[in-house]
């Protein structure tokens, strides 16, 4: 599973083009379970990558 992102265009009210995220929030396991603030400025996702705690860790992001 990868994370792909689009947005609301604010003037045209239509989605913009959805793009994969890539790394570092792509990995080779599954990541999924994106979610950012309302500045885009940080957010969460969750991953069974290697180097974590569990089975699926949850990851925190800064822009």
């Amino acid at each position: 599973m990868d994370i792909y992102s689009t947005y609301t265009d604010k003037k045209t009210k239509k989605l913009t083009p959805i793009i994969n995220l890539g790394a570092p929030y792509n990995s080779s396991k599954d990541d999924f379970g994106y979610i950012v603030d309302k500045s885009n400025r940080k957010g969460y996702f969750s991953s069974n990558r290697p180097g974590g705690l569990g089975n699926d860790d949850i990851y925190a992001w800064t822009n």
